[in-house]
């Protein structure tokens, strides 16, 4: 065998014990992969209009299910309450209220200080929303030193009427839209949505509710962003990224409509690899 035979020999098993034959070729030793679930800390959040910044003036301790504030001007029953710091979010419905407290709905799952904890009384439903004139927007953002990965977002309506792909829940078609965007150092609008049929065409899995003999016509609409768009959307709190719904229409004639945002934190070092 001439030294030109053993060389290209040596070449070719260099190359299959790389596992690289050419640009489109792989070949793997039978290797068991034990592909795991991530089993970080998962969440899910409705978007809200913030209506009152009341003041938190004693530490909330776990499980606590009512908190002392300064003044519960603005904090309205089953309004939503945002409560959160530089570490964690938590959110629930508000129960009652007196002059300076405010009773939840659901026990509060963690600590949280006086010295930096931000409490919202905030608007979920945005069937409140008139934004025909001036636009309204419901909204979210992790805590400062959090990165949330946005797996799904699902948008919920409930309405007298029967809806159709032509419509807008039950209602007419919108004339400007609902707009749903993201703000992370500059303005990325991933979709706007005047009818329902604005929903298939932007991949949400479409459901539709029966009326019960007392009851509202439902419509569910879900977005699995890994699913249909191939990647997940990240929020950074330390660039303050916003995930954002600008109401742009009446939507006063509707009788629910809803928007959650789910997904999970990532890790210590802000790196996750979801799978």
């Amino acid at each position: 065998m001439n030294i030109k035979t053993k060389t290209m020999i040596i070449i070719t098993l260099l190359l299959l014990f790389s596992g690289c034959v050419d640009d489109k070729t792989i070949i793997y030793d039978n290797i068991d992969v034990n592909v795991q679930d991530y089993t970080g800390e998962a969440f899910s959040f409705f978007l809200t209009r913030v209506e009152a910044t009341p003041k938190l003036q004693v530490d909330i301790i776990k499980d606590n299910k009512t908190i002392v504030v300064d003044d519960t001007t603005g904090c309205v029953v089953f309004d939503a309450i945002n409560i959160y710091d530089d570490e964690s979010y938590f959110q629930s419905l508000i129960l009652s209220t007196t002059a300076t407290t405010i009773t939840l709905n659901s026990q509060i799952d963690r600590n949280f200080s006086t010295s930096n904890t931000i409490i919202e009384c905030a608007e979920w439903d945005l069937s409140t929303s008139d934004g025909s004139v001036t636009p309204e927007t419901f909204s979210i953002r992790p805590p400062m030193s959090r990165t949330w990965h946005v797996i799904s977002t699902v948008f919920n309506c409930l309405d007298n009427s029967d809806w159709d792909t032509s419509t807008f829940c039950g209602g007419p078609a919108l004339t400007n839209g609902i707009s749903g965007r993201v703000i992370d150092g500059y303005q990325k609008d991933l979709f706007l949505i005047y009818n329902n049929n604005g929903f298939l065409l932007r991949s949400f899995d479409l459901e539709d509710y029966p009326k019960a003999p007392a009851g509202l016509y439902g419509l569910n609409a879900e977005l699995i962003f890994r699913d249909k768009y191939g990647a997940v959307v990240e929020l950074n709190g330390d660039t303050n990224d916003t995930w954002q719904a600008v109401n742009r229409d009446d939507l006063t004639n509707i009788n629910e409509i809803a928007i959650t945002i789910n997904g999970h934190y990532t890790d210590d070092n802000n790196n996750t690899t979801y799978q």
